[in-house]
């Protein structure tokens, strides 16, 4: 990843435990299509979740 999208990111600003699990979704689907498999990773591991949509 390149500085200045981290930068536009804030990536190096977010402080995730090691053993978190990152998911992205870029849409509404895209979220309702794993929220189960979110809901059973989130009772194990700690989740962060982003999401990006340039119509949201």
């Amino acid at each position: 990843m390149t500085l200045e999208l981290s930068k536009r990111l804030l990536i190096e600003n977010i402080n995730l435990p090691k053993n978190a699990v990152w998911f992205h979704t870029a849409s509404v689907g895209e979220f309702n299509s794993v929220k189960f498999i979110i809901e059973h990773v989130s009772s194990k591991f700690p989740v962060f979740i982003t999401y990006f949509s340039p119509r949201a």
